[in-house]
């Protein structure tokens, strides 16, 4: 078994759109995923991938939301990584609040891709 630092990732997400009133938001990202991790030991892909993902999140009752994640990443070399596809969903509630921008989040996640 080995530890060490694995590939680097440098993203950007941008709110398209945000309502308080309806408690919808929506979110696109986009990143660069550097191969910075040693691939002979699990750590990296051994080449440059190109990351995108939509966020769509919902505010429902009782300090809780469920937020579903689409996207792709796009090696430089599928010869090192394939391309993937994903989806992810979760459901989650805030259990405590700690400041104005930080909370306790309680969430499930399911993972495709």
């Amino acid at each position: 078994m080995f530890g060490g630092v694995g590939d680097t990732v440098l993203g950007l997400k941008r709110e398209i759109f945000s309502s308080l009133r309806s408690g919808i938001h929506y979110e696109l990202h986009g990143e660069v995923i550097a191969p910075t991790g040693n691939r002979l030991r699990g750590l990296g892909t051994g080449t440059t991938t190109f990351g995108m993902f939509g966020t769509f999140g919902q505010l429902l009752p009782t300090n809780t939301f469920v937020q579903f994640q689409g996207g792709a990443d796009l090696p430089v070399h599928t010869e090192l990584a394939p391309k993937s596809v994903f989806w992810h969903t979760a459901v989650a509630k805030v259990s405590c609040r700690t400041t104005d921008w930080a909370a306790v989040v309680a969430m499930v996640e399911f993972c495709t891709g």
